[in-house]
């Protein structure tokens, strides 16, 4: 665990051995939410693969299937249909 100080403006410095874990660089930009009284600091990166993971688990698609076809393909039944 490290332990960061805040200026008086306010400010945070992450120290070079976190930003290398992350693998953070001058101008990445960092998200920051407040949870359940927590700073949590997430990358964009981070955000889209988390949404990208939750998007595959609830509409899976097969392999070599997108989902824009899987789209299509449930219209033009539906067009069949009407």
């Amino acid at each position: 665990m490290t332990t960061l100080t805040m200026t008086q403006s306010g400010r945070i410095v992450i120290p070079k051995a976190l930003r290398d874990q992350l693998n953070l660089h001058e101008g990445d930009e960092i998200i920051a939410e407040v949870e359940d009284g927590r700073l949590i600091l997430s990358t964009r990166a981070t955000r889209l693969k988390r949404a990208r993971a939750l998007i595959q688990k609830y509409c899976p698609t097969q392999p070599g299937e997108s989902v824009v076809d899987e789209f299509l393909g449930e219209r033009r039944k539906a067009a069949e249909n009407e």
